[in-house]
């Protein structure tokens, strides 16, 4: 083989070894034109040995990103934080089982304390055994040491008799339970003693024959489709804030009514409005009570403070 020949196969043998050096990233080292196949065996060799070196640091390599990007998660598990997962989430359970004792508590303390705003009652009246009258459960709506204001409403209808009656008689009694307190004065009306009493007078409003003709020809149509009535409700205040003594048998649990007329009248309804006029602890445990109350009974306690 001649000199010649023999360099072209070297060169061909470099290219290759080149090609596979740079697909295996290595760097390459000069080969001398005196080097024989043993030395390119050799050095083949090396390449091969650092070729697994460098896969070998890539596995290191990978295996570090790994166990960085696990840290984190590591951290998640250890026993310090298997401690704190216990520690919060027993914090979390007492927390929501004292706000639900102390929820129920005040519920409690609130309708055991604070009454309703406002109670009403119908009162049946009875006619044929002497003046018209009648009575109303008031049950354990009230309660001791609150002021109430008490109130009458009739609907009445304009009738002849009862615009010929004038000016007539209510007579109010606030009555105990049988087992009654025995300074209370008893009342002629029932075996039950009254704890408070009032007359006050009422009358439907005046108008003249003019006025009273012109009214109607006006709302004539109303009258005929229903829509108007010719009746009239009259509100008469009975007992502005009275209070009742400690003791159940100091609590009004029924109301009677007598309605005293010269003339014999005639009622659409009758009944019994009785309204709470908070003040002090009550009257801040209503506003700030997060159990909703009605617009009606909120626009009474704002109209009695």
């Amino acid at each position: 083989m001649s000199y010649q020949v023999y360099l072209k196969e070297l060169q061909s043998d470099a290219r290759q070894r080149a090609r596979e050096a740079r697909l295996a990233n290595l760097p390459l080292k000069p080969i001398s034109d005196n080097n024989d196949d043993g030395e390119s065996s050799q050095k083949l060799g090396q390449w091969q040995d650092d070729l697994m070196e460098l896969v070998e640091q890539g596995k290191a390599a990978i295996g570090r990103v790994v166990d960085i990007a696990l840290i984190p998660f590591h951290a998640a598990i250890s026993k310090p934080a298997r401690k704190a997962y216990v520690g919060t989430f027993l914090v979390i359970l007492t927390s929501v089982f004292l706000f639900g004792l102390s929820t129920l508590a005040y519920v409690l303390f609130y309708y055991n304390f604070v009454p309703p705003v406002s109670v009403e009652r119908t009162i049946h009246l009875q006619f044929g055994d002497g003046p018209p009258h009648g009575t109303a459960n008031l049950g354990s709506a009230l309660t001791s040491a609150q002021p109430y204001h008490v109130s009458l409403f009739l609907h009445l209808p304009r009738t002849p008799n009862n615009l010929a009656a004038g000016n007539f008689m209510l007579d109010l009694s606030l009555l105990s339970s049988p087992k009654s307190s025995p300074t209370a004065v008893t009342s002629p009306l029932n075996s039950r003693k009254a704890l408070a009493k009032s007359r006050r007078p009422a009358i439907l409003t005046y108008a003249s024959p003019i006025i009273d003709t012109a009214s109607t020809l006006t709302g004539l149509p109303w009258y005929v489709i229903g829509w108007k009535t010719e009746s009239e409700v009259l509100q008469i205040p009975m007992f502005e804030g009275v209070e009742f003594a400690k003791g159940a048998q100091n609590i009004p649990q029924e109301a009677r009514v007598v309605v005293e007329a010269d003339q014999k009248m005639q009622f659409y309804e009758v009944g019994i409005r009785v309204i709470a006029k908070f003040g002090g602890l009550r009257f801040v445990s209503l506003l700030l009570s997060p159990i909703p109350i009605g617009a009606r009974e909120r626009k009474i306690m704002e109209d009695i403070t």
